[in-house]
């Protein structure tokens, strides 16, 4: 259970910013575009860092298009998930994102996870997005502090979840119990579906309790980086 990524393209002014100040000994390479103006906080941790090169605004969007005149190049994270550490947590909430393909709402969840307390991300090792550029830009520095790492097979991550005391909730629309009703377990993992077919059945069973989100119209549906922000936000609460 580790992160598959060999190196990371950061993009996104807060998201340097936040690189640059919490794994600074992880960049490898900064890139600035010339006759640009850079937001002084960044301009100042940047001075700090002695691999740096002046590019032009093609040379960056070779890179990605994600940039905000700067990208920096760092070292891949080496993160996993050690069940006898979370053993000993108290409390802990555990991401399941069973197929989220889009990096805008990967980077939304990674982004709303850090500032809500979040320990793991969960993606399967298929048809899902990594940490790409825009994922970072869009987390705003999340992607610094909130482990995501690609696990296959997902079945056997809940059964060991499971076996280690976390409760397992799905987000499922066809549930007749309102997350709003729920008084979630200290130690939880919640699976949460992709953007076109929602959480598979195979997940479903293995989910201790399913949940939906009451809404007004049923022929939609809410953004799957809305439902995570809700849902984080009502286990938050005690």
């Amino acid at each position: 259970m580790k992160s598959l990524s060999s190196v990371r393209i950061i993009a996104g002014t807060h998201a340097c910013v936040e690189a640059l100040k919490t794994n600074f000994s992880s960049i490898t390479k900064i890139y600035l575009q010339k006759n640009k103006t850079v937001d002084p906080k960044l301009f100042e941790l940047i001075s700090k860092f002695k691999n740096v090169d002046s590019v032009p605004e093609e040379r960056l969007t070779q890179i990605t298009r994600a940039h905000q005149g700067v990208v920096i190049m760092a070292k891949a994270f080496q993160r996993s998930w050690d069940w006898a550490e979370a053993k000993k947590l108290k409390s802990s909430t555990i991401l399941v994102l069973d197929g989220v393909e889009d990096p805008h709402n990967l980077g939304a969840i990674v982004r709303t996870s850090w500032l809500l307390g979040v320990d793991l991300i969960v993606l399967p090792e298929r048809k899902a997005v990594g940490l790409a550029p825009s994922v970072h830009k869009v987390a705003s520095g999340g992607c610094e502090h909130v482990p995501v790492i690609h696990v296959h097979p997902l079945d056997q991550f809940l059964e060991e979840a499971k076996e280690n005391c976390y409760w397992v909730y799905a987000l499922d629309h066809r549930s007749t119990t309102s997350v709003f009703q729920e008084k979630f377990s200290d130690k939880k993992v919640l699976i949460f579906g992709g953007e076109d077919r929602g959480v598979r059945k195979s997940m479903l069973k293995l989910s201790d309790q399913s949940l939906m989100i009451p809404q007004n119209e049923s022929q939609a549906s809410l953004n799957v980086s809305v439902s995570v922000g809700i849902a984080l936000a009502l286990a938050a609460k005690k």
